[in-house]
């Protein structure tokens, strides 16, 4: 610890005030040493009791959120989209040697949901019999999707034309757009179509209608394009 250098003031004919102004201007050492230890556990004591506001009054939240906060935010948003049968960025249009198509109209970002193959859901057994009335009508053109989620198997029957855009979606056996995947909502299963990549307006959307048998081939060669 420094001291300030104190002035003082002696008589030169008087001794004992001399005597008192030397005592008076040095401390003893066992006092000082006492000071400092005391100036040393009062410091410590402080630094104990400082939080981090002390040294950084303004503490900044971040405002990014986490990857599974984020996913539960899309898929809660998909959902609210089936609900509500909402599609958007679609556009109903006659292709050259194909019939109707659709085509997008605004951008979609890859694993974006493009639309729901919607239609009447079936388990297997009741879709092998309804697509066995259809075979009886030629007339009847099918748009029976059969498809497997967990442990069990159902069909999309779209034949009847709801007006929705997943039933109009051409086929692409390379390199299609758009790709099929499954969401359950509210205990449900519902068929969609997602972008496979990302897409811009004014593309015509197609996915792999997965049928590989060799009569529906024979039937319909556009299948092996």
């Amino acid at each position: 610890i420094q001291t300030k250098p104190v002035s003082f003031y002696i008589s030169m004919d008087n001794k004992s005030d001399r005597t008192k102004a030397k005592t008076k201007k040095r401390p003893s050492r066992s006092k000082t040493k006492n000071k400092k230890q005391t100036a040393s556990l009062s410091t410590s004591k402080d630094e104990r009791t400082k939080t981090i506001k002390d040294y950084f009054p303004v503490v900044r939240r971040s405002s990014r959120k986490c990857k599974s906060l984020l996913e539960d935010e899309k898929i809660e948003n998909i959902a609210d989209r089936l609900r509500r049968k909402v599609e958007e960025g679609l556009e109903a249009v006659e292709v050259e040697g194909k019939g109707r198509g659709v085509v997008s109209t605004r951008k979609f970002l890859k694993d974006e949901l493009v639309c729901e193959y919607s239609g009447e859901l079936l388990s297997h057994k009741e879709a092998q019999q309804r697509e066995e009335l259809y075979a009886g009508d030629e007339s009847i053109g099918c748009y029976m999707y059969y498809f497997k989620h967990g442990d069990k198997s159902y069909c999309v029957d779209a034949t009847v034309d709801n007006g929705r855009m997943g039933r109009l979606l051409n086929h692409r056996k390379t390199s299609p757009n758009v790709t099929t995947k499954v969401y359950m909502v509210d205990d449900r299963p519902y068929l969609c179509l997602v972008a496979a990549r990302d897409l811009e307006p004014g593309e015509e959307l197609e996915y792999d209608y997965g049928e590989r048998s060799k009569p529906a081939i024979l039937s319909h060669p556009w299948l092996t394009k």
